[in-house]
């Protein structure tokens, strides 16, 4: 669908069929599971239901959600719900944010997605944990492209020595 910005419409999306009955005069809509898309770069995030409304410039994702980059070190992940803010560019997983990139397996309740700027900052009791231990914090920055973490707020952790 493509909907033009700056009107008052408000699109929603899901999977399933629409059709229209031309003896009958109406559109027959047939929902059925199925995913939809939202794309930031090269994060791609698939959910069930797309909510989008256009005076705001703003998409909701109902999920489950499954999160995916492609590139060296392809990252996966999942989430509750998205909220894609289009003026501002900022795409955020809500609720049961996980990701994982390589060894490296990173939980938190929120991250806002900066793919331009190649980095999520991830906010509200972070774990991210790989063979050599666990970090935590209230606040974390996360690189894309390699999946390194930095702690900007409360730090802990916990790590193995060889």
């Amino acid at each position: 669908a493509v909907v033009e910005r700056g009107g008052v419409e408000e699109l929603f999306l899901s999977g399933g069929e629409a059709r229209y009955l031309e003896e009958e005069g109406r559109l027959e809509l047939r929902p059925a599971p199925g995913k939809v898309a939202v794309a930031q770069g090269q994060v791609w995030v698939e959910g069930q239901r797309l909510r989008y409304q256009n005076d705001t410039g703003e998409a909701l994702l109902e999920g489950p959600l499954e999160v995916r980059r492609e590139g060296e070190k392809p990252l996966s992940g999942k989430a509750g719900s998205l909220r894609y803010l289009l003026d501002e560019d900022r795409l955020w997983l809500l609720g049961g944010v996980e990701l994982t990139q390589g060894g490296r397996t990173t939980r938190a309740e929120r991250a806002l997605l900066r793919e331009k700027e190649g980095y999520a900052f991830l906010y509200g009791k972070v774990e991210s944990r790989d063979e050599r231990g666990v970090v935590r914090g209230e606040r974390v920055r996360y690189a894309l492209k390699t999946g390194e973490v930095v702690v900007l707020g409360g730090v802990a952790g916990e790590f193995r020595g060889d």
